[in-house]
């Protein structure tokens, strides 16, 4: 923390806000500290510059050069700082500061969502294959979706506070969104090379496709290192722009039925497929023809459609990142804070601004309204 507080430092000497400045040098460091004594000096100096120039005592040559060497002075004294320069509190918080990761951002809501995932690892025979889908409009974000399903199942979300982010299972996500074509078998083609080459770069020596299979996959350097308690993660993302009423569900069919159908080792990781359907808000056509391909889906399961968060949600997260939240303030009152007094928003919207909650607490810094 004591480098992102030199950051914050610096960032004021840059943007020439001296007052800031000397007001957060007065807060942080202690007043015995020598480095704080150099910053009075300075100010003093700066103080007695400005009245200097307003008297047209020096030329402008002189008064930028004043500046110039000011600032580096400042610098200076910034990069002295040690932790034991820091004021009680400063220093408390900066011995006891943690991180928090980025993807924390990705827990808000979602609950219907991680518990049918869950109930389905947890309940369903184990199998190096499963099949999952998802939809939902455009805004609501499910790449972070997949992607927080993967760090939950992986026990990444756990630990956090102790600074603990390894619980020793890797997890490698693959996304990607094919060419559209209202043929089937081209259609088809286009998926499974698309997905080879998130593996093996040379993808066109494997001719030909159609006969290709996942345990061809295996062998890639992306996956060296996995065993059998690692995860694979792959979104295959299916929007307005990819959806053909016949075709994608066909090609999602013989996805599931023919290029994953293979026996798989003991010791491979377990593959995750998730064909994630998304609409824009006004297209209730995709939607609606979307419904009907996964309720005859061939095989896995159907994830509960995904909605705009409630207020009520964005307090709750709050509620489980108390470090986030200001003191004297409720997780409630924080999400009023953040994001005004609003009933739902979609999450996309939410989880840009709490990544920058988060970026801003691993940086020391505090919450401002929106």
């Amino acid at each position: 923390m004591l480098d992102n507080l030199k950051q914050e430092l610096k960032i004021l000497i840059g943007q020439c806000s001296h007052e800031d400045f000397f007001v957060r040098v007065n807060q942080m460091l202690q007043h015995n500290a020598e480095v704080y004594n150099d910053a009075v000096l300075i100010q003093a100096a700066m103080n007695n510059s400005g009245r200097i120039g307003n008297l047209d005592l020096i030329s402008d040559a002189d008064k930028r050069l004043r500046f110039n060497n000011e600032n580096h002075a400042l610098l200076s004294i910034v990069e002295r700082i040690r932790l034991e320069d820091l004021s009680e509190m400063y220093r408390r918080k900066a011995s006891t500061h943690t991180a928090l990761p980025a993807y924390h951002a990705y827990t808000c809501d979602r609950v219907e969502q991680n518990e049918a995932f869950q109930m389905a690892w947890y309940t369903q025979p184990p199998e190096k294959t499963r099949f999952f889908y998802m939809l939902g409009d455009a805004e609501q974000s499910q790449n972070s979706l997949f992607q927080r399903l993967g760090y939950e199942l992986g026990g990444h979300l756990l630990g956090w506070e102790q600074g603990n982010f390894d619980p020793g299972v890797q997890i490698r996500f693959m996304g990607l969104k094919p060419q559209v074509s209202a043929n089937p078998v081209l259609y088809h083609i286009n998926v499974v090379r698309e997905l080879l080459a998130k593996f093996i770069p040379q993808v066109n020596a494997m001719q030909p496709i159609q006969q290709r299979k996942l345990t061809d996959v295996l062998s890639s350097n992306h996956l060296q290192g996995l065993g059998s308690n690692d995860f694979v993660f792959i979104l295959l993302t299916i929007d307005d722009y990819n959806w053909n009423e016949h075709a994608t569900p066909a090609v999602v069919r013989s996805l599931v039925e023919g290029f994953c159908n293979c026996p798989m080792p003991d010791a491979s990781p377990t593959f995750f497929f998730f064909f994630g359907i998304e609409y824009r808000k006004e297209n209730q056509t995709v939607r609606q023809q979307a419904q009907h391909a996964i309720e005859n889906r061939a095989k896995g399961e159907a994830l509960p459609e995904l909605a705009p968060v409630s207020a009520d949600f964005l307090a709750e997260w709050f509620s489980r990142y108390r470090v986030l939240v200001p003191a004297g303030k409720t997780p409630d009152e924080t999400a009023r804070i953040v994001f005004g007094d609003i009933a739902s928003m979609d999450m996309l919207d939410v989880e840009t601004r709490l990544q920058q909650i988060i970026e801003d607490h691993n940086k020391g810094l505090v919450i401002r309204a929106k």
